[in-house]
């Protein structure tokens, strides 16, 4: 704009002109901070040329890009003198004092608070907990223990006062530090003619009288304020790292020896502040808590500033730093650990941005790495058998490991490594400077998601790529609560399509854009493939039909649609709380759901409202045996064979699949997950025992012993649901529930559980093996299925559709004599009037059964399986109040692979099924029938005319499927053939509105008689 008239550059002005608010943004307001000083220098090299154009002087970043580790500092925060009482302050949380006058949470309090890290922390030494120090360098660890328990001891009432007046030190020292800060800044501009500048907001220029090596010299000078500040905090830091097993380590100081190190480094309040103090006089000067007389009044000269810190450093009488460095030798120790960490105190070393409240942006892509010691590869750094040997006893892991850490450098080496990485673990997870963290395993992610919310202005916005761990643990609640309050933007993805070549294609991470604390209210986009997808869904006119993951045929569906942007707030994660989480969580510590679109989120809702839920009833849940500490103990051993009884078998997750607890068998020998073979149904035999992988080690009294016991009977005396811990959402099934017969055990990764009542154990099985309920794991975005998980899911126990539940659940798990006491057991004459929903199937009858097991009980062909699973997702839906669509949009939205799987499948007409993909063959599947579906599927893509399909073949089609048997269901129900649904709603709620007079009428009017 020009005088009110729009100005159109020329291209080749308009883009110089670019380049030079580039440049301007460039140099003046882009930081940084890295560990790795490499980064740091491409990242200079990097400003540099994209901020080069004409006249541009070589730019300095040297006072904005930084070294240093951005987790690890001290921060300006502060505990009130009480808390030394009784050491409180090492175990409660400092509260924040920000440099900003007329921050919300006040400024320093003179004479009442002191710095945390003027104050001994519990983490110093922190390296004298850990068994490897305890192991290997007993002695050292030893004298480590015993000085933190001197360094920690209360303060006296001198020492509090000591203490109190360094604090007065600080902040005078804090105030110099940033006043240096601020004439480094302004004396280190670029004259840079940006396009347009108002006349009457001229932007900052330098005086041009000052050098960038003066500048750099003063900000490096040991002795300057910053400087001794920076001391402090280091060794402050440094003392948490202190190792043990070195050569010639010196002692670290007791609290008294700190404090002298203390006062002389920073100094004392000069004795006239002291003796004004004495006389009443309260109010420090502008230029510091100790300026009474306004000696060292911000001029804003550079020149000037030395002179003040001079002044500062005589009048506090504050040691020469060779002084300092003879009088405490330890500090060569400090020196070494703090150049080895690169702590950074962001407060200090950036003190002039966070007087003006903090950063506008923050943006990146923070490493997403668990805080954990890895003894192996710490020890495969001197011998490299540890980094290639998986398969070895532990004994001989020991007796290697004793041999490489032999040698004296070795262990030296290995130590110095351990303490520095306890060190680091015990400052990221410090439940006191890291309180938000409170309850998560510590991740790096999670501490720069918390480092750039501090960092954060009052206006600020940080955008970060991470992992979202934190979204589904089960004890992260106040995390979530402090991040659903910054979230502004939540969008999902996958790296489906390898948008990063180097990770997982099934990883998934989120971009999260976050602002300063507020009510709760953000959008969300859930399972993202591509950028372009959350771009465009923002431009779009909502027209159109609704996107899934992938299209029926297959490929990634990545259709922006406004429809993909689910608005949420507390209602909302009120309404997830309700499906997942334990009873009365807060919507605010809700773990995340991932609906596709607001429709998905609605079907979230009706499942919300269900409130008889897994945990409103008695039962019992194991894991069993611990895979890792059963071998070591001797109580399993690795060792395929088939064992003798039931009593014996120790069952992995791929035994089992959806209501079927025969799916596969491990091949001998088996060396993967993947070494399994398919049983075939049809000709399993009456009586069966798997293979397994692993056997009984021991004898067979502590092998029972060894197994859970539910109010002192052997888990293994109960039918049981089983189901895999370990999932992934991007797999044709994610729940994999089934019933296990009494006998089996099984490792850690399969959890199993029973009701008060084998009848409430088997509707358990079937509601859990329809889609309704996978549909809540795939949303979850968990990769375990724990009991925190499964016991939030809604539990319809005494809802009449439990009978052609039950009905079709047994049939499909009931494969074996071993489950014919099961079956006789709960046999209900009523289903032999049952039937199914399809009433043109020529399938063999539904009804077709009698009290007592035989091998004609179980269905054994795949289609037959299919239709009663597909049944079992109606039934499902209905007894929780779905509608057919709700249950439809699930299928679509979480259940890509599976709906790809049914697009390419067909049936034959003996009931084997016929698939192209290498995982949906079926297990009668001839080489012939293989080539046709291969030969439709490219025809079907490509849009060409497919190959005729053989006669008696069925081409199944789910929505239609599930569409009909809901309808079916429902009209039973409310004809009462079920039982009186009406009993049932008065005390459990009409879910679904059935007993509506329009509703119940639409309902049996779109139903045939004979299905009725």
């Amino acid at each position: 704009m020009e005088r009110g008239q729009e100005m159109q550059l020329p291209p080749d002005q308009y883009e110089a002109e670019l380049q030079k608010v580039k440049a301007y943004l460039a140099l003046h307001n882009c930081y940084g901070v890295d560990l790795n000083h490499t980064a740091v220098e491409l990242a200079e090299v990097s400003l540099w040329l994209n901020a080069m154009h004409e006249g541009l002087k070589a730019p300095w970043f040297g006072l904005h890009l930084r070294r240093g580790n951005s987790l690890i500092g001290a921060r300006r925060a502060v505990y009130a003198a009480e808390a030394l009482k009784k050491k409180l302050w090492l175990t409660a949380v400092p509260v924040d004092r920000p440099l900003r006058e007329d921050s919300a949470v006040g400024v320093f309090k003179e004479g009442e608070e002191i710095h945390h890290f003027l104050l001994p922390a519990k983490g110093w030494g922190t390296v004298a907990n850990s068994a490897e120090a305890k192991e290997l360098a007993k002695e050292d660890r030893d004298q480590l223990a015993e000085w933190r328990s001197r360094a920690t001891s209360t303060p006296s009432t001198a020492q509090r006062k000591r203490l109190l007046a360094l604090a007065t030190r600080v902040e005078r020292l804090w105030q110099l530090a940033r006043r240096r800060l601020v004439v480094s800044e302004r004396e280190i501009r670029r004259d840079i003619a940006v396009w347009e500048v108002e006349p009457d907001r001229p932007l900052p220029r330098s005086s041009g009288a000052v050098s960038r090596e003066r500048i750099e010299a003063a900000l490096k000078e040991p002795g300057a304020p910053l400087g001794r500040l920076k001391l402090i905090m280091d060794a402050w830091c440094a003392l948490w790292f202190w190792p043990v097993g070195q050569n010639d380590t010196p002692e670290p100081p007791d609290l008294g020896e700190w404090l002298d190190f203390c006062e002389a480094v920073l100094g004392v309040p000069p004795a006239k502040a002291k003796a004004a103090k004495a006389k009443g006089v309260k109010k420090a000067s502008a230029a510091g808590h100790d300026d009474l007389f306004g000696l060292f009044g911000d001029t804003g000269d550079f020149d000037q500033l030395a002179v003040d810190d001079s002044n500062d450093r005589l009048m506090s009488q504050c040691a020469e730093m060779p002084v300092i460095a003879l009088r405490f030798p330890w500090l060569s120790e400090v020196d070494a650990i703090s150049r080895r960490e690169g702590f950074f105190h962001w407060e200090l070393e950036f003190a002039h941005v966070f007087f003006q409240g903090g950063f506008d942006l923050q943006v990146g892509n923070p490493p997403w790495l668990n805080s954990e010691w890895r003894d192996d590869l710490a020890v495969a750094e001197y011998d490299a058998w540890f980094g290639l040997e998986k398969q070895a006893t532990e004994d001989v892991r020991t007796e290697r490991r004793a041999m490489a850490l032999a040698e004296p450098d070795a262990l030296c080496a290995y130590l110095a490594d351990l303490s520095s990485w306890v060190g680091s673990d015990a400052h990221l997870g410090s439940t006191v400077d890291h309180p938000t963290l409170n309850g998560l395993r510590t991740n790096l992610y999670l501490n720069f998601m918390e480092r750039t919310w501090r960092s954060m202005g009052q206006r600020g916005i940080a955008a970060l790529i991470h992992e979202e761990n934190h979204f589904s643990f089960p004890r992260g609640g106040s995390f979530r609560a402090a991040t659903y309050a910054r979230l502004r933007r939540h969008f999902q993805y996958g790296n489906n399509i390898l948008l990063f070549e180097d990770v997982d294609n099934n990883k998934s991470f989120g971009v999260s854009v976050y602002g300063p604390p507020r009510e709760i209210g953000f959008l969300q986009i859930a399972r993202a493939v591509h950028p372009s997808m959350v771009d465009d869904s923002f431009t779009h006119s909502g027209d159109g039909p609704l996107p899934g993951i992938q299209f029926p045929e297959g490929g990634w569906d990545l259709r922006p649609h406004r429809d993909r942007i689910v608005p949420v707030d507390r209602g909302v994660l009120a309404s997830w709380a309700a499906v997942i989480d334990e009873p009365n969580t807060p919507a605010e510590q809700a773990r995340v759901l991932r609906p596709v679109t607001v429709e998905d989120n609605q079907a979230l809702r009706v499942l919300a409202s269900f409130d008889e839920r897994l945990h409103d009833h008695a039962y019992w849940w194991s894991s069993e045996l611990n895979e890792k500490t059963t071998r070591e103990k001797g109580i399993i051993e690795k060792r395929s064979a088939v064992p003798p009884s039931w009593d014996e078998a120790v069952l992995q997750g791929p035994h089992f699949a959806v209501a079927t607890p025969f799916a596969k068998q491990p091949n001998p020998g088996c060396k993967s997950n993947k070494d399994y073979t398919d049983w075939d149904l049809e000709q399993l035999p009456e009586k069966l025992v798997p293979r397994t992988n692993y056997a009984r080690a021991c004898s067979k009294g502590d092998f029972a012993a060894a197994r859970r016991s539910w109010d002192d009977v052997s888990s293994g005396d109960f039918y049981r649901v089983t189901w895999r811990r370990m999932i992934t959402s991007n797999t044709e099934r994610s729940l994999q529930p089934a019933l296990l017969p009494p006998g089996p055990t099984h490792v850690d990764a399969v959890h199993t559980l029973a009701l008060a009542s084998e009848r409430g154990t088997g509707i358990v099985a079937g509601l859990w093996a329809s889609l309704v309920f996978d549909y809540l794991v795939k949303v979850s975005g968990a990769s375990k299925v724990n009991i925190e998980l499964a016991r939030s899911f809604p539990t319809p126990l005494s809802h009449p559709l439990t009978t052609p539940l039950l009905l079709r659940t047994l049939r499909l798990n009931c494969l074996t004599r071993d489950y014919a006491p099961l079956w006789e057991e709960l046999f209900d004459p009523a289903w032999q009037a049952d039937r199914w929903t399809d009433t043109a199937s020529v399938r063999p009858a539904l009804h077709g059964i009698s009290a007592a097991w035989s091998m004609a009980t179980p269905l054994r062909t795949e289609y037959d399986r299919r239709m009663a699973l597909v049944e079992i997702d109606a039934l499902a839906a209905v007894m929780l109040g779905l509608s057919a669509e709700q249950l439809c949009a699930m299928y679509r939205s979480q259940f890509a692979v599976l709906r790809k799987y049914e697009w390419e499948a067909f049936y034959a007409a003996d009931g084997h099924k016929i698939g192209a993909a290498t995982h949906n063959v079926g297990v009668r599947q001839t080489p012939e029938e293989a080539t046709f579906v291969k030969a439709w599927v490219k025809a079907a893509r490509a849009g060409d005319p497919t190959p005729e399909v053989p006669d008696g073949w069925v081409k199944p089609d789910r929505e239609v499927e599930m569409t009909r048997a809901h309808a079916a269901f429902t009209a039973r129900l409310l004809a009462g053939e079920y039982g009186d649904y009406a009993v049932y709603a008065a005390e459990h709620g009409d879910h679904g509105n059935l007993l509506g007079a329009a509703e119940a009428e639409q309902v049996l009017a779109n139903v045939s008689a004979e299905s009725r």
